[in-house]
Parts: C-alpha cells; sequence; structure tokens
C-alpha cells in the first residue's frame, strides 16, 4: 500500500497472531493527494557543486566605500543528488508541457533540486490543482525551462 494510504492510520503487527490492524489516524480526513504532473522521478546520481561557503567582510579603519575594505568569498566543493524524469504519463501536464524520460531535474519553483530529497520534490507534484509548475531540466547538455500547472486527471 503506498504512504499516502498507510499515513492516515495507526499500524500494528501481531505477529504471533499474524494479524495486521489498521486504526483511523489523525490525518484520516486530510483530503488524499496524488501526482498531477504525471511525472515519475528516480535518482540519477551525483554532481560536483560549487556552494559559497561564507562571505567574509574586512574593513580597514571602519571606513566603508574606499579601496581599503575587502571582501573575500569562501566557496566548497560537495557532490550534491541529482533526479531524472524516469517516465511520464500520456496526456499529463508534463507531457503536454514537452518533458521527457531522461530529463534531468535542475531547478523546481526556483529551488536547486540537489538541496531536495526526493520525497521533498515529489511532494511538490502532489500539491493542489491548478499549482503552477516551474522546472528548469539539462536534456543533452542544454537547459530548458518548463511550466504547466498540476492538472487532477482522475476528473
Amino acid at each position: 500500500m503506498g504512504a499516502n494510504i498507510l499515513k492516515r492510520f495507526t499500524v500494528t503487527f501481531d505477529y504471533k497472531k499474524n494479524k495486521l490492524t489498521l486504526k483511523k489516524g489523525t490525518s484520516f480526513k486530510e483530503p488524499f493527494r496524488y501526482n498531477m504532473s504525471g511525472i515519475e522521478l528516480v535518482y540519477n546520481g551525483k554532481l560536483l557543486v560549487k556552494e559559497q561557503d561564507f562571505l567574509n567582510i574586512s574593513l580597514v579603519n571602519g571606513q566603508i566605500g574606499n579601496q581599503n575594505n575587502t571582501i573575500t568569498l569562501n566557496y566548497k566543493y560537495s557532490f550534491k543528488p541529482t533526479y531524472k524524469i524516469f517516465k511520464i504519463s500520456k496526456g499529463s501536464p508534463a507531457e503536454k508541457a514537452g518533458l521527457e524520460p531522461n530529463d534531468i531535474v535542475l531547478k523546481i519553483n526556483g529551488e536547486y533540486t540537489y538541496n531536495l530529497k526526493l520525497e521533498e520534490i515529489v511532494e511538490k507534484f502532489h500539491q493542489k490543482e491548478n499549482k503552477k509548475i516551474s522546472l528548469v531540466i539539462e536534456r543533452n547538455g542544454q537547459d530548458y525551462e518548463y511550466k504547466f500547472y498540476l492538472k487532477d486527471m482522475l476528473k
């Protein structure tokens, strides 16, 4: 069973009696959300990312606005996860927008995906209908931007 169903219950396993018990939980009446983008994502390995570590401003003689001031930028490199589109549902908003399997998702709604967990990205596809989604993807070494609106495909 999917996590969207099980999270609505308190699940108890009785191994001696070979029994599973489900009781209504606190989120039982929450609206059921599912993927309204048509995108199935998968992990795609790691990417070496250059990030600003911190900003160090040194003021000489306490003055601002002259050449005695220095700004030092420090960077760090770290490996971050990447995600790609594994599958797109026929007739989905993502397919209609022009997205394709094997597109690497770089940004979602302005946020770099390497700073997000896969579950956090997928959750963005489970929001309310008509929510605008903006993706920056990499395809064949080039970056492209796509926009679409989530749509309830079960209606």
